[in-house]
């Protein structure tokens, strides 16, 4: 709440103050009254709406700004909040026709509500051409800077799925590994226990004792290699 508040109030001190210097130094003092000052300060502060709808706070700002002008009071620093609202809004749109038309509207809006009041000066198109270069400029800023986080967003979420790829394929050859010694170890062990089977049955006639032997030795081997293999999985 705090981080929405603080800048519109900012701007608006800034506002009254500057302001209140340009009425005093160009205009003698006595210029600017109570409704100058609620339409200076209404402004502003319009723009503490932006986060829920920029558009509407960016209509408000300018409708104050414009309400400011007609009143008579001297244009100036005032700009600053409709301008702030319009880049808002430029900010939270990503079709160039909607802030596009936005922009030529309020600049259509407030240079209207400037001539009707003092007279249709050449600083008005100055202000026109101003007031669009300037916000076409900041939308291409802030499109370059979207496009910027956008790309180190996908080069992260790479890098991510490249160091999960690559814990998984040690994985898979870590399993390879241990299935192939499995493989060994037991090819190694049933070769040996063939060759003892057919010795004891060989010697199962002749001579028992050793036949006996040999059987013992399968059954130990056996035993031993389904313990090593339990172990290792």
């Amino acid at each position: 709440m705090l981080r929405a508040l603080l800048p519109p109030l900012l701007l608006a001190v800034f506002l009254t103050l500057v302001t209140t210097a340009q009425t005093r130094v160009w205009h003698g003092g006595g210029y600017m009254d109570a409704g100058g000052y609620l339409l200076l300060e209404a402004a502003a502060l319009s723009l503490v709406l932006r986060r829920r709808s920029a558009l509407l706070a960016y209509i408000l700002s300018t409708a104050f700004t414009a309400g400011f002008l007609l009143a008579g009071y001297p244009a100036g620093p005032i700009f600053l909040a409709p301008f702030a609202g319009l880049l808002g809004y430029i900010r939270n749109t990503r079709t160039s026709l909607l802030w596009g038309v936005a922009a030529v509207a309020g600049d259509g809006i407030l240079a209207v509500a400037h001539g009707a009041r003092n007279g249709w000066p050449s600083d008005i198109a100055i202000f026109s051409i101003v007031w669009l270069a300037a916000a076409v400029a900041f939308a291409a800023v802030w499109d370059a800077r979207m496009r910027y986080v956008a790309e180190a967003r996908d080069r992260a979420a790479w890098r991510a799925r490249s160091r999960e790829e690559e814990s998984r394929r040690h994985t898979v050859e870590e399993r390879l590994r241990i299935a192939r010694e499995m493989h060994d170890v037991l090819g190694h062990s049933l070769a040996v226990i063939t060759l003892q089977a057919g010795v004891a049955e060989h010697l199962l006639d002749s001579r028992p004792d050793e036949a006996r032997r040999a059987v013992s030795a399968i059954r130990d081997r056996k035993s031993t290699r389904l313990n090593s293999s339990h172990i290792t999985i």
